[in-house]
């Protein structure tokens, strides 16, 4: 799994239309954060593990699984982010 794909899952799983507004309320964040999470290439933010927990709760995906997918995309090292994509699959 790629965390662009838990963040898409959680999304279309919080509302028919994919809405980033009502994924963000049943996440207890705003639609502004998710939003950035979403952006995270331009916006270099991340959720908290709680927050991801959440997200990926909803997504219905495990969440060590969803902490290595975002770990992979995190780090700046390709050999790590690899390493930690092959744990997150």
């Amino acid at each position: 799994m790629h965390y662009d794909e838990l963040l898409s899952r959680a999304i279309s799983r919080a509302s028919t239309r994919g809405s980033i507004r009502q994924a963000a309320m049943k996440l207890g964040i705003t639609d502004v954060s998710l939003g950035e999470f979403v952006r995270w290439r331009e916006t270099g933010k991340f959720p908290s593990d709680e927050v991801l927990f959440k997200i990926s709760e909803l997504a219905g995906e495990d969440k060590i699984k969803s902490h290595f997918a975002t770990m992979a995309v995190k780090l700046k090292d390709p050999d790590l982010s690899a390493a930690y994509e092959a744990l997150a699959s």
